[in-house]
């Protein structure tokens, strides 16, 4: 009667181990599987905000940009205007010339860099510590129909996303003038990219 007994209970034994081992299974399956959705979800959340902190960077850069070359052609500017008064900007040697020569302190004859001067002996440079440069370009003053411009460098990729010398050519026909009134030509601030030059010629 006993061993009949015995028989009896071993079968259920059996059935309540398979069980148990089941529903572990399943549990660690579970488990495995949640572990994967949230490591996924972390991995997107990261790639989201690395997206999104490079997105600011870039827009910041290129309004960045846009502030510096009207802080430069404003400072600049001021600074042609002054040796206009003092020395007499007669012309500029080329139709396209680079602006390296604020920094000169000093020079022989009526030119200073490409530009001409009436009365050089009235120099009083250097007017800026470092001559500006945006992108590594220098800034140059180009020769128009309507007069000289100070515009940024040939390669200059602009806050618009126009580039100087490819979307954006200066030359004789350019009318400044009108880039500036429409906007091309103006930073965020409402500041300008390009200022004229005035001469006495």
């Amino acid at each position: 009667m006993a061993q009949a007994k015995l028989r009896h209970m071993k079968p259920r034994k059996v059935v309540r181990e398979s069980s148990k081992h089941s529903s572990r299974k399943f549990s660690i399956k579970k488990y495995k599987m949640s572990r994967r959705w949230w490591q996924f979800s972390t991995a997107g959340i990261l790639v989201l905000l690395l997206a999104i902190t490079i997105g600011v960077l870039l827009y910041n850069a290129k309004m960045s940009t846009s502030r510096i070359i009207g802080r430069h052609v404003e400072e600049m500017g001021q600074v042609f205007e002054l040796i206009n008064e003092k020395c007499g900007i007669l012309d500029f040697e080329h139709d396209v010339n680079y602006v390296d020569f604020l920094t000169v302190g000093s020079f022989v004859g009526s030119e200073v860099g490409a530009m001409n001067l009436r009365n050089p002996q009235e120099w009083g440079g250097p007017y800026l510590q470092d001559n500006p440069t945006i992108q590594t370009k220098y800034y140059e003053i180009i020769r128009t129909n309507k007069g000289y411009f100070l515009v940024p460098g040939n390669g200059v990729k602009l806050s618009n996303g126009m580039v100087v010398g490819k979307d954006l050519i200066f030359d004789k026909e350019t009318d400044i003038n009108a880039l500036i009134e429409d906007g091309t030509l103006l930073n965020k601030a409402g500041k300008p990219l390009a200022v004229a030059i005035l001469t006495h010629r």
